[in-house]
Order: C-alpha cells, then structure tokens, then sequence
C-alpha cells in the first residue's frame, strides 16, 4: 500500500479530521463517559470488519482518534476510508457528541 503524499492526503482529508506528521486525528467531546464508551462499542464494530484499527485515547468525555497505517510509514488511502466510515458513525451519534473540533 502506497503512502500518500502530504498534498494528496490534504486534499482526501475527510471533514474533522486534523493532519500531522504522517498521521490524521479527530477529537471529539461526549455528553458523558458511557456516551463515549458506546461510540468506541459502534467504531470497534468496523474497524474489525475492515482489519483497520484507530489508536484512541480516551478522557472522561473525550476520545482522541488517530489513524495512520503502521506497517506502511504512513497515512495511506486504508486510513482516509476509516476516517470516511468514522464520520459516518459520528453523525450517527451526533446527539451525544458535544464538541467535534475541527
């Protein structure tokens, strides 16, 4: 799988999600901890279906998302498809997420 460029990887970058050094993330604030624990619950769902993991980080009410393919170097179009089906899931649960930063 091929790494994408900084200026392709701009360009793809799905809406919310940040860029940084190879690797892209998303912050998200909930209305309470079981709120942010189900929407692990719903994300952990495709990302075993899809092989493809995010690294989260979770704070009380907020979870940090962070996207980048290992075995590559670096952010790849595997990455930029997670974040995609990622956003579908927020929008799902847009009425438990207090802040999403952009």
């Amino acid at each position: 799988m091929n790494v994408l460029s900084a200026s392709e990887a701009k360009r793809r970058l799905p809406s919310h999600w940040r860029l940084k050094d190879g690797k892209i993330t998303l912050f998200l604030d909930f209305d309470s901890f079981p709120d942010c624990i189900r929407f692990i619950d719903a994300i952990a769902v495709t990302a075993e279906k899809e092989q493809h993991h995010p690294d989260m980080e979770v704070s009380w009410k907020r979870l940090t998302l962070t996207l980048t393919t290992h075995d590559a170097g670096g952010l790849t179009s595997k990455d930029i498809a997670m974040a995609g089906k990622i956003n579908t899931a927020v929008k799902k649960h847009r009425k438990r997420i207090l802040n999403l930063k952009d």
